[in-house]
């Protein structure tokens, strides 16, 4: 079985700004202007491909980030679990002088 060749995401390259949506305010303009920039990942995607990376890396750069959000997801769900038992251990506190 051989592997495919992964697609290069596609971006898009076509921003429109009106003035009509922004009231002739060409200092509005330049807001959604630079809004739509970083919602679409423009500028994202320029950093990225600024340099190499060799594919190894971006595989452990990938595994970081899923490791990171699986911990993450995990803590979450402890402290939902164990909210209970939390709230004791800060009624049971006392000050020790």
């Amino acid at each position: 079985m051989r592997r495919q060749k992964r697609q290069p995401r596609k971006i898009s390259t076509y921003i429109e700004v009106r003035s009509e949506d922004c009231r002739d305010n060409p200092e509005i303009m330049v807001r959604k202007f630079t809004k739509k920039v970083r919602k679409s990942g423009i500028m994202d995607e320029i950093k990225d491909r600024q340099y190499y990376k060799k594919p190894s890396a971006i595989k452990s750069e990938q595994k970081r980030r899923r490791q990171k959000l699986i911990n993450k997801l995990n803590q979450k769900q402890e402290e939902l679990y164990n909210y209970s038992s939390l709230s004791k251990k800060r009624y049971n506190r006392r000050k020790h002088s």
